[in-house]
Order: structure tokens, then sequence, then C-alpha cells
């Protein structure tokens, strides 16, 4: 059978569908690998190790160290405003290169890759204050102990669209547990977890 080239066409503007499937081969050598290697944890302790090995913080990290954001096709006023180094952009464009190497070299090579790069750090990662999943551990908290249905709400949107910051509080039940401040929703929503988790475990 013939390959098939993944390179889009000149009028594709962004790496969304690469980011696509480059987030789902990621997430299966991930598991995979977890799975082999701790036949002892269970499906949820598997989720969050798993969770923190592919969260936004480290993907990014891992394009920054490799010079990735260098490469990137973006407008100048965005370069103008870090987006060559802003978190989102560059976790994205990891998932994008991932796909690409699987693409062009099949999972043999993409797993070595993934190994390389995330696999084989992978206690310091999981260790990683910044690659805690916040929001993961606070439905744990919460389903754990029947506090009942977990929200979060844009309080406030501000900035240019180019530079926003976001306001995000976060409600269980019909009580506000946590506030939090981000570039993006979800940055803001982790810190608002955060926040929501160190009153929860102080009460």
């Amino acid at each position: 059978m013939a390959h098939r080239s993944h390179v889009a066409p000149q009028r594709e503007r962004s790496n969304e569908r690469l980011e696509f499937l480059g987030d789902a081969v990621l997430e299966l050598i991930v598991c995979q690998h977890l799975f082999n290697i701790y036949p002892e944890k269970r499906e949820g302790e598997l989720t969050e190790v798993k969770s923190r090995l592919v969260s936004k913080a480290v993907l990014a990290e891992r394009a920054l160290r490799m010079g990735l954001g260098k490469y990137l096709l973006i407008s100048e006023s965005e370069s103008r405003n870090g987006g060559r180094e802003r978190q989102s952009i560059l976790a994205d464009a990891y998932e994008a290169l991932i796909a690409s190497i699987y693409l062009d070299h099949g999972i043999k090579t993409v797993r070595e890759f993934v190994r390389r790069e995330i696999l084989n750090d992978m206690e310091a990662l999981i260790s990683s204050e910044e690659a805690v999943n916040y929001k993961s551990q606070l439905q744990h908290e919460t389903q754990g102990r029947n506090l009942g249905n977990l929200r979060y709400r844009l309080k406030a949107e501000q900035g240019p669209e180019h530079n926003k910051t976001f306001d995000i509080e976060v409600w269980i039940a019909r009580k506000k547990f946590g506030k939090g401040n981000g570039k993006t929703r979800k940055e803001a929503e982790q810190r608002a977890a955060s926040a929501a988790l160190v009153k929860l475990r102080s009460g």
C-alpha cells in the first residue's frame, strides 16, 4: 500500500490535526509503559501519573529544551508577545511533532523518542510541582468525600486578544472554594483548583 504523506495543503493554517493525533499517540505510549511497570497500581493511580507526564507543563518544557519555538510559524505580534515561549503553543507544537515522527517513521521510532524525551525522566517529572494536575486531584477529592458538584466559573476576562488573562472561581456545591488567574482558562482553572485543595485539606 502506498505511503500517504501527512504534509498538509498550503491552505492549512494550523497543526490542529497533527496535535490531535500526537496527543493520542503520546497517551498510548505512556499508558502502555505505565501499565507494564506498575502492575500494582489501580486505574485511578495510573491516570494521575499519566496526566502529569503528558501535561502541558511537561510538554512545553520539553519543547523549550529542544528549541522548538524558533521553528514555529506564528504572527509577528504573537512572536513579540512571547508566543514562542508560551506554554500552550509549545505543548501543542510538541504533540504535532510526535504525530509527524509517528507518520514518517512509525510507532517504534516515536516510542523511542518518547522514552528518551519523557519516560527516562519520569520520576523527576511526576514529582515536579508544575506537572501536578490539580483539577484531577480536586475531582478525586470531592468525589471521594461526596461533597457535591464541582464547577469552574469564569469571573473575568481581561486584556487584548493576543494577551488575555482569565480569572476563574471554583465552586463545590454552592460554596466558592478557590480562585485563580492565568494566561489561559486551563492555567487559571489549575490555580483555582490548587487553592481549593489547600482549603479542603486544611479544613
